[in-house]
């Protein structure tokens, strides 16, 4: 699982002119070792610049899968 730093989402969904290139060609590069995640505090940091939940979620790849931070937490604990 690689979760991705609400940066890098920004970067692309806003197409950064300095950040977009680099960004995208993680998110591409990372997607092939695993599920590329979200969790809930980024959604949260992400949501402020969009006016209602459901345009986030629509802005964002319907690929991505969202995990409770519990889960992410508990991943991020389990790998040391």
């Amino acid at each position: 699982m690689i979760l991705v730093d609400t940066s890098v989402i920004a970067d692309i969904l806003t197409k950064d002119p300095d950040w977009f290139k680099w960004s995208s060609e993680q998110i591409e590069r990372w997607g092939d070792e695993g599920p590329v995640c979200y969790n809930t505090i980024i959604f949260a940091e992400l949501a402020v610049k969009f006016d209602t939940q459901k345009e986030l979620e629509h802005r964002l790849s319907p690929g991505a899968d969202v995990f409770p931070i519990r889960a992410v937490d508990h991943a991020v604990t389990r790998a040391g």
